[in-house]
Order: C-alpha cells, then sequence, then structure tokens
C-alpha cells in the first residue's frame, strides 16, 4: 500500500546570535599569539572565537545536549567537551574531528586532563567519578563516594595517578588510581564545596564554599608504596597516613555571595575567582624573594617604632617577624566586568595579566592588567557583544523575499542575513514585545513593553517615528493583507487600527509613518490579534481565556471562541481564512472553523505554556513552540503531530515562517536564532513516532537504574566505566549476530574444503550476504571486520553483555584470529578484558582451560613480535633523523609552535622549586 499523503522533513540548520551562554570559556594559544583566540561554550556547540577581529573561527558541533564544561589538553591540540545527557566528547581543534565516549547518566559538571593528555577525569550530577583512555576511546574506572553532586575533578601534576574530587556534600576526596581507591577524605567545610586550585606541585590546596573566604590548605604525600602494600580492611595508625592536610587560614573574598569559580594561570603565578556577580578577584602568589622583601619592611617598620618609644633595637635585637598567610598570598586587584560574570580563564604574559570573562549576558570581555601595580585597573578592555542579543529574543519575523530575518530583544533589534548568518544592522530599542517589516522590506515597526510604537529605517538604523500608542505593554501585532496599515493590541484593553503614510513636512518629505485611524474597546487585556487573509475578521484573544472575532468593516462581534481553562497567549489564521488555531497557557492546542466557530480538535501539544503557533502559507500545516523548548508540527485536518524539532536549551518564545514556507527561524531564551530547513525528503510518520519512542525508552534507560551488569573492580568504590545505550545494543546484537553466522558458514567453509581435498575439484562456496556486506571471504574475516566496527567505547560493553556461551565462543575464535596474526591489539584486548571480568568463570570451565593455556603462550609470543617491532622501527627513525641532521648540519623534527609551552613549563618549575618555598605556617 502506498503512502496516502507525503510530509516534507525540516531538519536543523544554522544556530545563530550566540557568542557564549553556558559555564564554560578557554583561551586556545596558536602559532604562538596566547591572547588572541577563545573557545566558548554555546548550547550544544562550542564557537571559537578571534578576539581581534571579532569573528567566529571555528564552530565543533555536537548533538541536541547544551555543553555543561569544557577543557582544553596540555597540548592545546583538542578540545574534550562534557554535555546534559552525560556524554563526553573529544574535538581536534584542527579539523573539528570528534570521538565519543560515552559519560554518565546526568550532566557532566566537571572535566580536566591529565599532565601528559592521555586521560579524562569527569565529575556528574549522578556523584560518580569517571577516568577516560582518550587514545583507546574506552573508560577505565568509575569511583563512587561522594553522597551528592560532584563540583570538580582535577588531576594531581607530581602524582600523575592521584584525583582530587570535590562535591557538594562538604568533601575532598583524594583517589589513588593505582588502587582504585579513596586514600585520603578532607572534612571542615560548613557547606558545599563549589571549586579548589591545586597549586606549588600539588603541595598548596585552596577550596571555595558557600561563606565569603576561602580556605587555604597544606598537603603533604608519602610514599604511594605504603598505600598499595595494605588493603581496605587493614587497620592504619596515624604515622601511616598516607597523605594529610593542614588548615592554614582563610582569604577574605570582596564578592557576596558563594564562590563559582576559582582557577589559576599555567605558570600558577596568579589565582582569580568570583561570585554571582561582577566581580572578579586576583590574587598573587608571592616569591621566595617578595616573601624576604616583606619580612624586612616589617622588621624595619617594628624597629622604627621602637625607637619612637625610646628602646635602643639593632638588627640583631629586632624581634623575628613570622610569615603569615598573607605574604603568601596577596591580593593584586579587582575587575568589574560590564555584567554577571559566568566563568573565566587567565593567562600571562610578562607582567601582563589577561582574563577573559564570559558574562551572562552573551557577550565576552578580555581585561588586561600590569601585575607590578598593586589595584592597577583594566589597561585595556576588548568586548565581543555584536554577534548577538544581551537578553531574550522575545519576537522575530521574516522579510518578503526570504533573505532577512528581524529579531527583537531587551535592548534592541537586529537585522541577519539568512544564508550568511550575519548581523547587518543594529538598533537600539528598549523592551520589544512585537515586532515586523514594513511593506518594502525597506522599514520595520517594533511594539514596546512601554505601549510605543517605533519605526525604524533599516538602510540607516535610525529611529523615524516614536508613538505612545498604548498606556499598556503592546502584546501583538498584525499586517493587514493588503499592506497599508497594521493592528496593535495591548494591555489597556484596546486594540488600534494604523495606516502608513508619507510625510508631508518639508523637512522629512516622502519618508514613511503611521498613523492612528480608529480603536476597538475590549472588555479585557488584549493578548494576541490576528487579521485574516480576505481583512473581513479580526480576531483578538483576551485575558479572559476566550478568542472573539469581529467584523473589520462595523468591529461588531461575530463570534466567541470559548474553551481554553488559561489565557490565549498566541493565535494564526489559515491562508484560505478556514481555519483558526490557538495556543494557550494550560498546554493545549485548539483548532477552530471559522464559519461557525466550531472546536474541531482540542491537542494537548506541550509540557508548558505555548508562546506560539503559525500557519505553513497555503497549507493546513502549522508549527507550535512553548515553554519546554520543543517545537511541534501538526496537520489542522488529520489532527496528528507530524515531526518534533528539538534543538533549544530554553524557553522557545517566538517562531516565524517564510513567506516561500521552506524556512522556519524560532527564537529562545537561550539567547539563540534557530533555522530550519524543509528538505525534499519524504517523512512518514509511522517511522516518526517509532523513532519518538525509542528516544522515550533510551531516555527512561539513561535516567533509571543502570540494568548492566556491574563488575567490583579491587573496591566497592570503583567500577567499570561503560554505560548502556542504545548503541551499545546495538553493537552487542551485531556481535551476536556475527557469531552466530560464523558457526553456521564455518561449518559450510570446513566441508567445502573437505569435499574440494577428496574429490579434487574446486567447490564453489555461496557467501553469505551479510559476508558480502562487509567485503570478507572466510568466516574468521567476517568476525574481525565485525569486531573492528565496533567503536572502542562500545566494545567493552558489548563484550561485558555477553552471556557465558556466546563468550566461549567468542575466546575460542579470538584464539584463531591471533593464530592468524590478525590484528593482535584489538584481539588482545578483547582477551584482556574477558579474562579480567569472567576469570573465576572460566577457570572453572574445564572446556576452556586448555585454550586458555594455549592462548597464554601464543599471546606472549605475538605481543613480544609486535614489541619489537615498533621498537625497531623506533630507533631506526631515530638513526634516520640524526644522519639527516648530521648531512644537512641543522636541527629537523622540531615543532616550533611548542617551544613557547615549553619554556614556559620549564619556568614554572624553576619558579615552583626556587623562588617559592612550601607554605609551612
Amino acid at each position: 500500500m502506498g503512502l496516502t499523503e507525503q510530509y516534507r522533513r525540516f531538519i536543523s540548520g544554522p544556530v545563530f546570535g550566540l557568542i557564549g551562554n553556558n559555564a564554560s570559556i578557554i583561551h586556545l594559544p596558536k602559532n604562538g599569539i596566547n591572547d588572541r583566540y577563545v573557545a566558548a561554550s554555546a548550547c550544544e556547540n562550542i564557537l571559537i572565537w578571534d578576539l581581534q577581529k571579532c569573528e567566529k573561527v571555528r564552530t565543533l558541533f555536537g548533538d541536541k545536549s547544551a555543553v555543561t564544561c569544557i577543557a582544553r589538553s596540555p597540548s592545546f591540540e583538542f578540545v574534550a567537551a562534557g554535555y546534559a545527557d552525560g556524554i563526553v566528547r573529544v574535538f581536534n581543534v584542527a579539523n573539528s574531528e570528534c570521538t565519543v565516549v560515552h559519560g554518565h547518566k546526568s550532566a557532566v559538571t566537571t572535566i580536566d586532563y591529565s599532565e601528559d593528555g592521555a586521560r579524562l577525569v569527569t565529575g556528574s550530577k549522578d556523584t560518580e567519578i569517571a577516568v577516560w583512555d582518550i587514545i583507546d576511546e574506552r573508560g577505565i574506572v568509575r569511583l563512587k563516594g561522594h553522597k551528592g553532586p560532584i563540583t570538580r575533578c582535577r588531576f594531581m601534576k607530581k602524582h600523575q595517578n592521584m584525583i582530587v574530587s570535590s562535591s557538594k556534600d562538604g568533601l575532598i576526596k583524594f583517589w589513588d588510581l593505582d588502587i582504585n581507591h579513596c586514600s585520603f577524605t578532607l572534612t571542615g567545610h560548613r557547606g558545599e564545596v563549589w571549586d579548589f586550585v591545586l597549586l606549588m606541585e600539588d603541595t598548596l590546596l585552596i577550596t571555595g564554599s558557600n561563606d565569603q573566604e576561602l580556605q587555604v590548605w597544606s598537603i603533604e604525600c608519602k610514599d604511594s608504596q605504603m598505600m598499595k602494600a595494605k588493603t581496605s580492611d587493614d587497620k592504619k595508625d596515624e604515622d601511616d597516613e598516607f597523605m594529610s592536610c593542614k588548615f592554614h587560614g582563610t582569604i577574605p573574598r570582596q564578592s557576596n555571595g558563594r564562590l563559582i569559580n576559582i582557577d589559576a594561570d599555567i605558570d600558577e603565578q596568579f589565582i582569580a575567582c568570583h561570585g554571582p556577580g561582577p566581580l572578579l578577584e586576583v590574587f598573587r602568589l608571592n616569591s621566595q624573594e617578595d616573601i624576604a622583601n616583606t619580612v624586612r619592611r616589617r622588621q624595619k617598620k617594628e624597629r622604627k617604632r621602637l625607637k619612637n618609644i625610646g628602646q635602643t633595637v639593632t638588627e640583631e635585637t629586632t624581634p623575628q617577624s613570622t610569615i603569615t598567610l598573607n605574604d603568601y598570598i596577596t591580593k593584586l586587584t579587582c575587575v568589574k566586568g560590564s555584567g554577571k560574570i559566568k566563568c573565566f580563564d587567565i593567562t600571562t604574559e610578562k607582567n601582563i595579566v589577561k582574563i577573559y570573562l564570559l558574562l551572562h549576558n552573551n557577550s565576552i570581555e578580555t581585561h588586561s592588567i600590569d601585575s607590578l601595580i598593586k589595584n592597577c585597573e583594566s589597561l585595556d578592555i576588548n568586548k565581543l557583544w555584536r554577534s548577538g542579543h544581551r537578553s531574550s529574543i522575545r519576537a522575530i519575523s521574516f522579510s518578503s523575499d526570504n533573505l532577512a530575518i528581524l529579531s527583537g530583544s531587551a535592548e534592541s533589534v537586529k537585522i541577519w542575513n539568512r544564508s550568511s548568518q550575519s548581523c547587518i544592522r543594529t538598533m537600539d530599542c528598549t523592551q520589544v514585545t512585537c515586532l515586523s517589516f514594513t511593506p518594502g522590506d525597506r522599514h520595520c515597526i517594533v511594539g514596546t513593553k512601554t505601549g510605543k510604537l517605533q519605526l525604524f529605517d533599516i538602510a540607516s538604523g535610525t529611529l523615524l517615528q516614536s508613538e505612545d500608542a498604548h498606556d499598556g505593554t503592546v502584546w501583538s501585532m498584525c499586517l493587514a493583507c493588503d499592506q497599508r496599515g497594521f493592528v496593535t493590541g495591548s494591555a489597556d484593553k484596546q486594540v488600534k487600527f494604523w495606516n502608513f503614510a508619507l510625510s508631508d513636512d518639508s523637512s522629512s518629505s516622502g519618508k514613511l509613518n503611521f498613523e492612528h485611524i480608529r480603536t476597538l474597546q475590549t472588555p479585557d487585556d488584549v493578548l494576541s490579534v490576528k487579521l485574516s487573509p480576505d481583512s473581513r475578521f479580526l480576531a483578538v484573544a483576551l485575558l479572559d481565556c476566550t478568542v472573539k472575532v469581529f467584523f473589520v468593516d462595523t468591529l461588531k462581534m461575530a463570534l466567541s471562541l470559548y474553551g481554553h481553562k488559561l489565557p490565549v497567549l498566541c493565535m494564526d489564521i489559515s491562508s484560505d481564512g478556514s481555519l483558526l488555531v490557538s495556543g494557550s497557557a494550560d498546554r493545549n492546542v485548539k483548532i477552530w472553523g471559522m464559519d461557525f466557530g466550531d472546536c474541531h480538535r482540542s491537542l494537548f501539544a506541550h509540557e508548558d505554556s505555548i508562546t506560539c503557533v503559525q500557519f505553513i502559507p497555503k497549507t493546513h500545516l502549522f508549527f507550535s513552540c512553548g515553554k519546554d523548548g520543543m517545537i511541534n508540527q501538526w496537520d489542522a485536518d488529520t489532527f496528528q503531530k507530524i515531526i518534533k524539532l528539538q534543538g533549544h536549551q530554553g524557553d522557545v518564545l517566538s517562531l516565524a515562517i517564510s513567506p516561500n514556507g521552506k524556512f522556519l527561524a524560532s527564537s529562545s531564551d537561550d539567547k539563540s536564532i534557530r533555522l530550519w530547513e524543509r528538505t525534499d525528503e519524504p517523512l512518514v510518520l509511522e517511522e516518526e513516532q517509532e523513532r519518538e519512542r525509542e528516544e522515550e525508552q533510551e531516555k527512561e534507560m539513561n535516567t533509571g537504574e543502570n540494568n548492566t551488569v556491574v563488575i567490583a573492580m579491587k573496591s566497592e568504590e570503583a567500577y567499570l566505566a561503560g554505560r548502556h545505550t542504545t548503541e551499545t545494543v546495538k553493537a552487542i546484537e551485531k556481535l551476536m549476530e556475527a557469531l552466530d553466522i560464523f558457526d553456521e558458514e564455518n561449518e559450510k567453509f570446513i566441508d567445502c574444503q573437505r569435499r574440494s581435498t577428496k574429490e579434487k575439484v574446486v567447490s564453489v562456496l555461496q557467501i553469505h550476504p551479510l559476508m558480502m556486506a562487509l567485503n570478507t571471504q572466510t568466516p574468521l574475516e567476517f568476525i574481525m571486520e565485525t569486531l573492528k566496527r565496533i567503536k572502542s567505547s562500545e566494545l567493552e560493553e558489548a563484550i561485558l553483555t555477553l552471556n557465558f556461551d556466546y563468550m566461549s565462543r567468542l575466546i575460542k575464535i579470538l584464539g584463531n584470529l591471533l593464530d592468524d596474526d590478525c590484528e593482535i591489539e584489538l584481539v588482545c584486548k578483547c582477551l584482556n578484558f574477558l579474562m579480567r571480568v569472567h576469570q573465576r568463570q572460566i577457570m572453572a570451565n574445564k572446556c576452556l582451560g586448555p585454550v586458555i593455556e594455549r592462548l597464554q603462550e601464543t599471546a606472549y609470543e605475538k605481543l613480544s613480535a609486535v614489541k619489537d617491532m615498533f621498537d625497531l622501527n623506533l630507533v631506526a627513525m631515530k638513526c634516520f633523523k640524526q644522519k639527516l641532521e648530521e648531512k644537512e648540519d641543522v636541527t629537523l623534527f622540531q615543532d616550533a609552535s611548542k617551544q613557547t609551552g615549553v619554556k614556559r613549563k620549564n619556568k614554572r618549575n624553576r619558579d615552583l622549586t626556587v623562588k617559592r618555598p612550601l607554605l609551612t605556617l
């Protein structure tokens, strides 16, 4: 049976109007330039900005969930991002390639790289910490011990296998990855620990909590072999503690509220922190020379004081001045942003401290501070703000030629080029509630919350006319179909009709303006107005939950539509004038007939209030959006939902459909504008409904209890880091199907070889279709190709879920692959994981005993051969490099871009070991 009706699919297009709206910003040094490029998270993407040109350089695209945290690798070549759905992605900054590793069951709250850049540690709202191997694209271990969401995780730099984590439970834990155990727990905070920073070769810990103080601790680590020799049941004496922390005091903060972020520069010379306000405080970590100078000045002041009171004092008899915490850490200055700070990053270059601020108002600020001057104000302030709105985008509209988009927010009105997504013009305006292009697209008219109507000239960006049109907020505006005027509805219980005209003044001859012609008084506040396409009817949505339909010529009421339980916030009339659709705060969409005012159907459309509905021109298809962040497409004839468009991270406040019906623009509370494009791809409702059911099942599986087999690793606090998703389920099904096909085809293959040997005639074997699809000739090649096509992040979870029968068959097949020298590294990886997880079952099985013994010898020989080959190649490359350098008399194979980082690292180590003493008060 063929399709009775076809719909066209709308796909997600570009996202623009965003600079950065999530709590993450990092600077990215490139080609020796430290202060030019920054990466900021914006909804589900990561945007890389050139601060000198104020242009977007690159976009690292994510999926549907918002980015919650980002971190750069030590080599600055990769950026890791955690998402609200728990996924962790690693991007290559140069080519935007993405690697996905499965993360947590809830939003990722913190992420950090190890010193060598080979591992990641992530913390989540699910109270768990996960360590990931980036090279192998797999999870190493999952640690569980905190009772609240994780706020920060960091690798220790000196002790590479140590992790420090903080949580809302008020605890800071030190984890030893050699034994996958919490080796030390730091208590003493009176509330949640929101952030911390490790300094001075992991000997100094600065934490921030709910109060207006920073707590300073010194850390002392002993030999880790002491902990390895002990088990969790051993009783340790106080002298045998692996780690100890000593509290040294507090540093007062000037900003009010709890700590949001604290961080240090790469050289660990300066630290900065901020609270919920616009103030960022910068502190200096003093060197040994600075501390000595401070002590000498204090002693000199003390000698002067003693002389003034008549005592004879020499340098030898001067009382010794004790070193305080303020001598180690002194406040440098405070930086005030133009808005509330979401996050920051700090760098140093010579004596200049560079601070990058990501603000709540969708902008980035760069401040430069002279570190030699105390309480120095910003020497240079660079702002990146013209590429987006400062507040929520309340209204949006398309031009008549489908090429421009008009958007308005609380501070401005912007014109965007649809094809390039660039901002063409910005016009200052206050508290926009509705807007529209005028006929000819040379002007735009704006309604404000204060009741004003303002007319702007787009070419010059000037205000041509400003009229106090209403005594209340202008909630809605609709152009007449004859393009001679427009209608406005306001909270002052009035609907006013306006006409466009040309000015007769000699000073402004020929300029467009508008004039009031008549007024309709309503019994309640007007929330929305709409004119029918033939300009015969006027529909008015009132605060009393009804929709009144009036005749335009006589202003007499024709219909009264009631049925909503809460006020109607939006409505639209189809192009043929036969249907009216209304959206309400009761989350329902009602379809009305314009002939008799009967309700055709009431649809439960969204999970929250519906903010906008709009018909596609010349059809009975319409879109609805709501405060749940969703956009749904409906058929007003069959009352079916066609498709759900998901992407916004906040309330969707407005919709606009292009006059040709090919584009849909939506604006949101997340300060972004999204463009959706209609394609020629037919959309089948049954397939779309099945896809939505699969998404709901996956969501329930992710939010619920993890139903995979949880295997403890050396302690009750450590588990496997895998995650059960739809991708791993598909990988399991592919692997099980491949094992079944292997058994069938292997028997046929052996019989074919036996007949060929016996009859001395080559027999032709019909290959399985799946083997042909993978371009394999033998069953062993088919299994090998199936394993290679499973992602590294899903391979262990797929092998873990296999039952013992499939697992036994897989072990035997892996042994045959090992004998044939097929992908030795991958085969040994699978064997190692199987033995580590199912060791007791495998050793207890008599049939697998001889197989394991043979595999042990074979794997050792094969791995030794591979290692020897790598060692030989490495030595050969070194010899080749040395001969080339001697021949050319130059030094080759040097990466000049890394020399700056090497010098900085050497300088930092030299400062830490020579100039900065350990904190001993």
